[in-house]
């Protein structure tokens, strides 16, 4: 079966959840600030994941240096927050993707 891209709220809902829904589940506002700590364990998982054997070594290299790069916008202030992102994890994710 192809692997497809699912937007959040695809499945059994038809459409975009309602604007809302979406402030009233994000954490984006007051999680910001653990940024520093999510990257350090997704740092962490990326070792993990090479020494397990499922990333190559210039896989984990280039995770780390994106999560890295993100970590430095972040701190800069130039990462724009918004609360579709719902947490710093997503929101991490999304800016590493």
């Amino acid at each position: 079966m192809a692997e497809e891209k699912r937007k959040p709220w695809s499945g059994r809902f038809k459409g975009a959840p309602h604007a809302l829904a979406t402030e009233f589940n994000a954490s984006i506002s007051l999680d910001w600030r653990l940024f520093r700590h999510d990257i350090r364990g997704s740092i962490a998982h990326a070792k993990a994941l090479e020494r397990a054997g499922i990333l190559k070594k210039g896989e984990r290299a280039k995770i780390l240096k994106g999560l890295r790069s993100v970590e430095k916008e972040i701190a800069s202030g130039g990462f724009r927050f918004t609360p579709d992102m719902e947490d710093i994890h997503m929101a991490i994710e999304k800016r590493l993707t």
